[in-house]
């Protein structure tokens, strides 16, 4: 008789929630938007009130600017001493008061940034996807979407874009290099990368180019936007003075603990790595609250929209902008062990071509602008993605695209769910992870051997 297939085990379902739960986390949950729209409301009658022509918004006059405006010392002889003299006197340190004008980084200004972020992702996430935005994208635009990648995919339809997309970036180039032409000396950095890359590539015919067309494009309107851009300057100088602001905390826990004496002297293992130290505790709160996950991913959806890699990828990469080599690869932990080699690859490259956050830190105690610093990780991650796939594309079937990649569910099961979770596969039989752990993945037969059981 043959052997019937057992039946595929279905996750067992949460209770639940209790009624008093519910309640509770209602109550909270008004509070917290009573409070916070109440704080708002205060916030906008003080910054209305507030007088802009008093004194905190008016610097004080120099004694010799007040001689000057004087009645009896109007000629120019008598003008230009003391302009001469108030030249020569240090400029007062006048600092207006914060509600003297709107100031986007801080104060009100940044107050109103973060209250129209807030409910914009509240409506969406509580109004707007659960009633409309799941039917909506079903219906209209997933076969929208799924249209406009079959036609452009069309070899003509492709090579009209690659050419209109070339055409650009050489006239905003030639645009930049117009009064200094030894500016386009840096080209040569890139076309040397592509060279070499595709002459050392592990399979020339199998280079995805649109791929790493996208990479380096998505890289060049990173660079354009955080560097030449004066509204994406503007943002990246408050994300640093915010960075900086943030790790600066860290020098009161070192002067608590190690004393002011070795802090003042700059000892790298008290002043500095007390500033990585504490980067590294908040983002593992962050990843406890599951506020990391929800940048990640959002961060991984971009890079995937922008890019054309895959979800594990594009999540890894965008992780990478932030985290260490060996953080990062715990966001995508579940999924390691069927990813292909191109991927793991990918996930290496990924590592080495960005800053981790705690190194971050450190070249901010050191005196580096956190401002370039935040930038050339975000410009690193399409740019890595792109190199990675030029030196060894993909031949294999990935198993973690968006079409078809499995919720992290699918791998905690039975007796193999703690080990699985505790990243040790070793105790972990073998039927149980062929037939539980990657259920639902049809996992080529030489990638289980490559497993470690």
């Amino acid at each position: 008789m043959a052997d019937q297939e057992p039946a595929e085990e279905t996750p067992e379902e949460k209770p639940p929630r209790s009624k008093a739960w519910r309640i509770t986390y209602i109550v909270l949950h008004v509070l917290l938007h009573v409070i916070f729209i109440a704080h708002f409301i205060g916030a906008t009658v003080v910054f209305i009130l507030f007088d802009k022509e008093s004194d905190e918004c008016i610097p004080p006059r120099s004694p010799a600017e007040e001689t000057t405006e004087s009645p009896g010392n109007l000629t120019d002889s008598t003008t230009s001493a003391p302009e001469e003299s108030t030249s020569q006197e240090p400029k007062s340190s006048f600092k207006a008061n914060i509600l003297c004008k709107m100031n986007w980084c801080h104060g009100y200004g940044f107050l109103i940034i973060i209250f129209v972020i807030f409910y914009i992702l509240w409506l969406y996430y509580w109004v707007f996807k659960p009633y409309v935005g799941i039917k909506l994208y079903n219906n209209y635009l997933e076969p929208a979407i799924d249209k406009w990648i079959e036609f452009s995919r069309k070899l003509i339809v492709s090579g009209v874009m690659l050419l209109i997309v070339v055409s650009l970036a050489v006239a905003y180039l030639g645009y930049e290099c117009r009064y200094d032409g030894t500016k386009a000396i840096g080209l040569l950095g890139p076309v040397t990368f592509l060279l070499i890359g595709f002459a050392v590539s592990k399979h020339h015919k199998r280079v995805p180019w649109r791929i790493v067309t996208h990479g380096l494009l998505g890289q060049l309107l990173l660079g354009i936007f955080c560097l030449r851009a004066p509204f994406g300057r503007s943002i990246f100088e408050c994300l640093g003075e915010k960075v900086t602001l943030f790790l600066g905390s860290a020098n009161y826990g070192a002067r608590f603990v190690y004393g002011d004496r070795i802090c003042d002297e700059y000892v790298f293992a008290f002043a500095i790595l007390a500033v990585v130290f504490f980067f590294s505790v908040v983002t593992s709160i962050m990843y406890y609250l599951g506020w990391m996950q929800f940048i990640l991913n959002a961060l991984g959806f971009l890079l995937q929209a922008m890019v054309g890699t895959t979800v594990c990828e594009s999540v890894n990469a965008a992780a990478n902008i932030f985290l260490g080599m060996s953080e990062s690869p715990l966001v995508i932990r579940p999924y390691i062990l069927i990813l292909t080699v191109s991927e793991l690859h990918t996930i290496c490259t990924s590592g080495y071509a960005t800053v981790a956050g705690t190194v971050l830190g450190a070249y901010v105690s050191f005196g580096a602008s956190p401002a370039f610093l935040i930038a050339a990780s975000v410009m690193a991650a399409p740019g890595s993605l792109a190199f990675s796939k030029l030196f060894y594309p993909e031949t294999e079937e990935s198993l973690t695209r968006s079409d078809n990649i499995q919720l992290e569910k699918s791998f905690v099961h039975f007796g193999c769910s703690r080990q699985w979770s505790s990243g040790s596969i070793n105790d972990c039989p073998r039927d149980c992870v062929e037939h539980h752990c990657l259920s639902g993945h049809n996992v080529l037969p030489e990638r289980l051997n490559r497993m470690d059981f």
